[in-house]
């Protein structure tokens, strides 16, 4: 049996305002052709299928033509595919029951019944394995709030809440084990010690965004996992991935390997598991220096060899402000239509002590909200404890917003 493994699609996309749709229909375009050469047997998806709650229509056109495609195009006997941070529970579970008719199954939230989380699915070979689906698990998922409780305290029953549910499915699952079936799981979520980037808004579960790797139970023979855009092992184990975003979202991810993960298992047990890489079809450049460095770096850009123009991210260092500068670089960029200057964002430096000091100037847009709220805390000089009160105050209902927005 072969299963592919995907993730963070982020339909619907934008990066600095402009539209991304030619590049998902060009890597839905690859992965059709990739699920055909491998003869994957089952497309595993663990979450952030769109990019918002409240996708856009030709976002939701690209998700179900695909679907479509894999049912008429190849020989995939199934689909598997959870919600994740982004994704409305709605959005996803409204055509529910219909795509199951394409053998597309979609778990967009945690239902009521664990035992939905368990799908069978079958090989070619008529090898039979199950996938324990596990979509995005919200803060009220796993938790009711209690009065006084403290910071640390609501971290750990967060922990075990989510430590807890994998238990259970465990227990479901282990008729399949006795027999010698492979499980795995899906899980959308940030475990400890795994590398983010920019992109990754940040993910509380309730008040936890660190879930210890460790606290997986090992019945599970392979956990998919989505969320982080960077594909890595996590703790170095091989049965414990993120597959990655299929296109770098941010200037962060530039340099970024992209890639989809195909498990081979025969006999109930996994043989390996293979790192497919994926072509990007844009490149997206950050050039960083001074104002002259800067210009002359945009100057020797080379034209890329494929179908769409870069996408460049100019970073300049400054002693004091230069009204033209912007105006300037667009000029240089102008001259070269297979280039986009996407932003241009600047930090100055100033004389400290005698000695040249260069002093970043944050910009709002970079900071996440509990960032920006931390610095007010701070700008208040409120006592530790009180700080952190308003924190996870903040958080709660940061929270509380994010799963009324994706429902």
């Amino acid at each position: 049996m072969r299963i592919l493994h995907t993730s963070d699609w982020h339909l619907g996309q934008k990066l600095c305002n402009l539209e991304r749709f030619a590049e998902h229909d060009f890597f839905l375009e690859y992965l059709l052709q990739l699920i055909r050469e491998q003869e994957v047997d089952c497309l595993l998806h663990a979450g952030d299928i769109f990019d918002t709650a409240n996708p856009p229509n030709q976002a939701l056109r690209q998700y179900f033509n695909f679907l479509r495609r894999l049912h008429e195009e190849t020989n995939c006997r199934q689909a598997v595919l959870v919600g994740g941070n982004h994704d409305s529970v709605l959005t996803l579970q409204a055509p529910q029951r219909l795509l199951e008719v394409l053998q597309v199954h979609v778990v967009g939230g945690l239902p009521a019944d664990p035992a939905e989380q368990l799908i069978p699915i079958h090989g070619t070979d008529g090898e039979e394995a199950l996938v324990c689906a596990v979509p995005f698990l919200r803060d009220a998922d796993l938790r009711n709030i209690l009065p006084g409780e403290s910071y640390d305290a609501r971290q750990q029953r967060l922990c075990e809440g989510i430590a807890t549910h994998y238990q259970t499915l465990a227990q479901l699952a282990a008729p399949w084990k006795q027999r010698g079936q492979f499980v795995c799981a899906t899980g959308h979520l940030f475990v400890a010690n795994s590398q983010s980037s920019d992109s990754e808004k940040e993910i509380h579960i309730g008040l936890q965004d660190h879930f210890p790797v460790a606290d997986f139970p090992d019945f599970f023979d392979y956990l998919a996992l989505g969320h982080l855009h960077r594909p890595q092992r996590v703790g170095g184990l091989n049965r414990v991935r993120y597959s990655g975003s299929p296109l770098p979202l941010s200037f962060s991810e530039r340099q970024d390997s992209k890639s989809v993960l195909l498990l081979e298992v025969e006999k109930g047990t996994l043989q390996q598991v293979c790192e497919l890489p994926l072509p990007v079809p844009r490149r997206l450049l950050r050039l960083q220096g001074t104002a002259e460095e800067v210009s002359e770096k945009l100057h020797v850009l080379e034209e890329p060899a494929g179908e769409f123009e870069d996408w460049v991210e100019a970073r300049i260092q400054l002693e004091s402000p230069e009204p033209e500068i912007d105006r300037k670089l667009q000029e240089i960029a102008e001259a070269k239509p297979w280039l986009h200057l996407l932003q241009v964002r600047t930090e100055y430096t100033h004389q400290a002590s005698g000695l040249e000091e260069q002093v970043p100037v944050q910009n709002l847009e970079d900071l996440q909200p509990r960032e920006v709220f931390q610095e007010l805390c701070l700008s208040h000089t409120l006592a530790e404890e009180e700080t952190q009160h308003q924190l996870s105050t903040f958080e709660e209902l940061l929270a509380r917003h994010e799963e009324a927005k994706n429902q």
